[in-house]
């Protein structure tokens, strides 16, 4: 599970990707900034402190912007560039093993994690959830969503019978 990439977050709550940043950081969750996101990449990778931290590059007109956005970002401690595709399925096959494949769209709870990595997603973004609970509470609020998501999943492979993802995919990871 990671956050998924969402810009212009201070529009939800005055902290936005701050307060994402550091409940992300918190949990040990991966967040995606967007590079449409109301902070710049330094100051959320500052919020984010030690945390994992990816960056969704949205590819400007000027190529000397997108090479000083991606610059920025190496040197902010951003370790992964996140690009956007559409078709699961497809994807995973004619990708194989040269990408990883991420489901961003309308996980909701446990059930739906576990059927994005039985299609073979190897993790879900969470995208609207964590935008509500920042709107509702700040960073506590982003907090509660991850924790509820989580303890969702893992109710739900207990009730599956399914002790690690391997099983309902048939594949090693």
């Amino acid at each position: 599970m990671l956050l998924g990439p969402i810009g212009v977050l201070r529009i939800a709550h005055p902290d936005g990707e701050l307060a994402v940043a550091r409940a992300a950081s918190g949990l040990g969750v991966p967040m995606i900034t967007s590079t449409a996101a109301s902070f710049s990449i330094e100051e959320v990778a500052e919020a984010n402190g030690t945390g994992p931290r990816w960056f969704q590059l949205y590819w400007p007109k000027d190529r000397g912007v997108a090479i000083s956005l991606l610059k920025r970002a190496k040197a902010a401690g951003f370790s992964v560039l996140v690009g956007s595709l559409d078709a699961l399925p497809v994807i995973v096959d004619a990708v194989g093993s040269e990408s990883v494949v991420l489901f961003d769209g309308g996980v909701r709870g446990g059930a739906d994690i576990i059927k994005a990595v039985a299609l073979g997603a190897r993790a879900v973004l969470i995208g609207r959830p964590h935008a509500y609970g920042l709107g509702l509470a700040g960073e506590d609020g982003v907090r509660h969503v991850l924790r509820s998501l989580r303890n969702d999943f893992e109710i739900t492979m207990r009730l599956a019978g399914v002790a690690v993802l391997t099983v309902a995919t048939g594949r090693r990871r």
